[in-house]
């Protein structure tokens, strides 16, 4: 099975995916079917660092149909999309060896 990017068309989230960032809309979206989580992002200063919630992303395994990607975040490991044209066939496709 080849597996494409998604530039449109209904694709598998094998990253986290964010539709929106830090107001940046990075994918238009007409439908989701997945569960929302807060991605927490690193902060560092001269006296502490940690993490806080900055948005809100769509968990691993998620089904997204993409309209337009309008932004790419991979580098920060958002947004790893692959199309499929039905779970059907990637389930075929897929073997556990």
């Amino acid at each position: 099975m080849n597996l494409e990017e998604t530039k449109e068309g209904i694709g598998i989230c094998l990253s986290r995916c964010a539709p929106k960032v830090l107001g940046i809309e990075a994918l238009e979206v007409k439908e989701v079917w997945g569960y929302y989580d807060i991605y927490n992002s690193w902060f560092t200063s001269d006296d502490i660092m940690g993490t806080r919630p900055s948005f809100r992303v769509l968990d691993e395994g998620s089904v997204i149909q993409v309209l337009k990607v309008k932004e790419d975040f991979k580098t920060a490991g958002l947004n790893f999309i692959i199309s499929v044209p039905d779970l059907h066939t990637l389930l075929k496709e897929v073997k556990v060896k």
